[in-house]
């Protein structure tokens, strides 16, 4: 092997451990951004008043003991209507993360004028990974 060779297959396999690094970094970050995306996701539809897909979104077990159309009266029952929710971030720890999420809702009956106060709370919620997929844990 000559001198250039041998420098480029240095080079080479610089490359590839700087590679292989970046590549765990990246599968350490997948959790946090796949369970964001779903918790988004299941925000979106009930900001939209989609509890029928929303609950698509709960664990195995709570689909199995409540129904989509149970789960959806449920919600839809609620005095609260959501506005907005912004998912802010998710810690991630084996198959469990906790998820930040800010919403901003109104309370729709309220008293004489409380009725159309917009108000915003950060929530913290549950995700469990159940056989590869994330699930929102039910309160």
């Amino acid at each position: 092997m000559n001198h250039t060779t041998r420098g480029l297959a240095v080079v080479t396999l610089a490359a590839l451990a700087l590679l292989a690094g970046c590549t765990s970094e990246t599968r350490q970050a997948v959790p946090e951004q796949t369970v964001e995306e779903r918790a988004q996701a299941r925000w979106d539809h009930l900001v939209a008043r989609e509890p029928g897909q929303a609950w698509e979104f709960l664990t195995p077990g709570y689909r199995e003991r409540t129904s989509r159309d149970h789960y959806a009266r449920l919600m839809s029952g609620r005095p609260v209507r959501w506005q907005s929710a912004e998912v802010l971030g998710a810690d991630c720890e084996g198959d469990r993360c906790n998820v930040r999420t800010r919403v901003t809702y109104n309370v729709p009956g309220a008293r004489h004028g409380q009725d159309r106060l917009v108000l915003d709370r950060t929530l913290d919620e549950v995700w469990v990974r159940i056989d590869g997929q994330w699930w929102h844990v039910a309160d």
